[in-house]
């Protein structure tokens, strides 16, 4: 029976260097995604980058993989990125050996391996999933030389990023690459209309006619695989809890600040903030040097089965964006991840930026990241809600999120497929 079921269901290629176990935010939205899309009859084949080539063992979670194991089939490529000669070479030389990125190696191995899937497969469709970038010049050359309809999903901009530092001559090679995907590709999907006006601008407006704008999707039954959950009791501190990396201006340093004013002005609320993920070192030297050794935890980075439970657990979650104008145009997938717990949410983030018109329709709290006093009088106004038993969602709360719930962001996919297949 279920050979038959196969036999009938429409066939997806995708290329994605960042899969299960690997705990990365990409890992979980298109392995989300390719599991969703398997409710809808279609069957996804997926090249991936192979784990234990990258000595990358801490970013290895098989929890995770347990919980999307039957998302889709998987070939698993090995990569040089993770030799000790390369990673000497491209140290040396690193402004020449990552073009467009440090997964650049991946690409002809790839290549070679989706291009034999497509040789005995019929395939209707091809996505590459970027970040990493080279996903999408894979896709690029499959796609010039077999001819498959072609998605290319950027979730974020690529030589439009704040963060990215590069002399000019080496971002007009980057710009050429991505004219090259924004060209061939049938449709182009972002996560927000923020990015997509964005990255789409500097091209003519026909082209604007293929790109859409598909969000991040929360799963909601993103904790079901936990058999049992320990029972909560009301603790005596509100406890505030953020899962993911910080990097560049992404940092905990605003709320640090924050809450050292509050310490100033005689104020020692009873609040405790964590933070799963990756951190400099510093940034806990930075928080007990501010004598918030007691308010403030870094655990580092934890399974996904561990920082499902800290999100289970946790009075308030929360999310930190970069000040000005670096972070606009963001929809982190953190902040979509959140949704399926039904939490109060605070985020430091500028009040223009994607974060905060998300949190605006939840009716959540917002204070940007270059103003520690009105991050403070966020904690504090918090505080006094959650003191009262009256920190809650909104009423109407399910009804603003189901946007983002992972079924229809999925169904948005759908249409789109429909459309470049069609065409």
């Amino acid at each position: 029976m279920e050979a038959q079921l196969k036999k009938t269901m429409k066939k997806l290629l995708a290329i994605s260097w960042a899969m299960p176990p690997l705990l990365f935010p990409r890992s979980i939205q298109v392995a989300r995604t390719l599991k969703t899309l398997l409710f809808y009859g279609w069957q996804s084949t997926v090249v991936s980058v192979k784990p234990e080539s990258l000595n990358k063992s801490k970013y290895i979670d098989n929890s995770l993989e347990g919980v999307y194991a039957n998302c889709a089939e998987i070939y698993h490529v090995p990569s040089q990125e993770g030799n000790f000669l390369y990673r000497g070479v491209s140290g040396l030389f690193r402004i020449l050996t990552q073009f467009p990125d440090k997964q650049s190696i991946w690409i002809t191995p790839a290549y070679k391996k989706a291009e034999k899937l497509l040789n005995h497969n019929r395939f209707s469709v091809l996505i590459s999933f970027a970040q990493p970038w080279s996903d999408h010049l894979i896709g690029l050359k499959l796609h010039q030389s077999k001819g498959i309809p072609w998605i290319a999903h950027f979730s974020d901009p690529w030589v439009d990023s704040p963060y990215l530092i590069a002399p000019h001559w080496q971002r007009k090679i980057l710009h050429r690459m991505e004219k090259s995907v924004i060209n061939e590709a049938n449709a182009i999907i972002f996560v927000n209309t923020l990015t997509l006006e964005q990255v789409m601008s500097k091209y003519p407006v026909e082209l604007r006619k293929k790109a859409f704008v598909v969000p991040h999707g929360f799963d909601e039954e993103a904790f079901s695989f936990i058999k049992k959950v320990p029972e909560q009791k009301r603790s005596s501190c509100l406890t505030i809890l953020h899962v993911g990396n910080f990097y560049n201006h992404r940092n905990p340093i605003p709320l640090i600040d924050a809450l050292s004013l509050l310490q100033k002005n005689g104020d020692y609320p009873p609040l405790r903030i964590i933070f799963i993920g990756h951190y400099e070192p510093w940034y806990k030297t930075y928080a007990k040097n501010k004598n918030l050794s007691a308010n403030v935890s870094f655990l580092g980075t934890k399974s996904y089965l561990e920082s499902t439970l800290h999100l289970m657990l946790a009075d308030a979650l929360l999310v930190i964006d970069a000040p000005g104008k670096l972070d606009n145009v963001f929809l982190p997938s953190k902040l979509i991840e959140y949704l399926a717990f039904n939490k109060p949410i605070f985020g430091i983030t500028p009040n223009n930026s994607a974060s905060a018109k998300l949190l605006q329709s939840i009716d959540s709290f917002i204070a940007p990241p270059d103003d520690n006093k009105a991050i403070a009088d966020c904690i504090l106004n918090m505080l006094n809600l959650w003191q009262r038993g009256e920190l809650k969602m909104p009423s109407t709360y399910n009804e603003i999120i189901s946007s983002y719930n992972i079924h229809n962001t999925t169904k948005l996919l759908l249409d789109i497929i429909t459309y470049v297949t069609k065409t």
